[in-house]
């Protein structure tokens, strides 16, 4: 209670617990120690969950209490386009796998469409969003396709390392 009351920010402070958290499972998990792996693994997924909320909880005191739906919504649309043309170029174009050990379904090709259809929205977006500049747009948009398509199968990964089952899809 102590850290939580004095420490200078209080996001930084969840973060470092959950990497925290997410170290611990990882370690319990290496070394069979399956009561406190299933303990640690609790605590991180409920982390998960909330996560999104406390980022949206942030977003509103940045701006003194008024709440800003345009920074996730704009999350959300590069999402969504990074996703759906992936999706498509993948379908379309797809020859070589990504990670074929990890994630058989997700091309280069798809991830490359994906990435670049996302960074023309972002650009795209930055006439909507005033707060957005095209360059800016461009970047976050390429950072959504590469954290978005890269993401699937690095939980993956971490889940077959794990030894858990694998999400549906992937």
């Amino acid at each position: 209670v102590y850290i939580y009351r004095h420490f200078p920010s209080k996001q930084l402070l969840f973060i470092i617990f959950s990497c925290l958290m997410f170290s611990v499972w990882l370690f319990l998990r290496k070394f069979r120690l399956e009561a406190g792996a299933h303990m640690a693994g609790l605590l991180f997924s409920i982390i998960y969950i909330i996560l999104p909320f406390f980022i949206m909880n942030v977003n509103q005191n940045v701006y003194g209490g008024a709440y800003n739906y345009q920074h996730p919504l704009l999350v959300f649309i590069l999402v969504w386009t990074s996703d759906t043309c992936a999706y498509i170029a993948g379908k379309l174009l797809g020859r070589r796998p990504l990670f074929p050990e990890i994630s058989p379904g997700k091309t280069i090709e798809g991830f490359m469409g994906g990435t670049l259809l996302s960074a023309g929205v972002g650009a795209l977006l930055s006439l909507w969003f005033k707060f957005l500049t095209p360059l800016d747009g461009i970047i976050l948009g390429i950072l959504v396709g590469w954290v978005g398509t890269l993401g699937v199968p690095f939980e993956s990964w971490l889940k077959s390392k794990a030894g858990a089952k694998k999400r549906s899809g992937t």
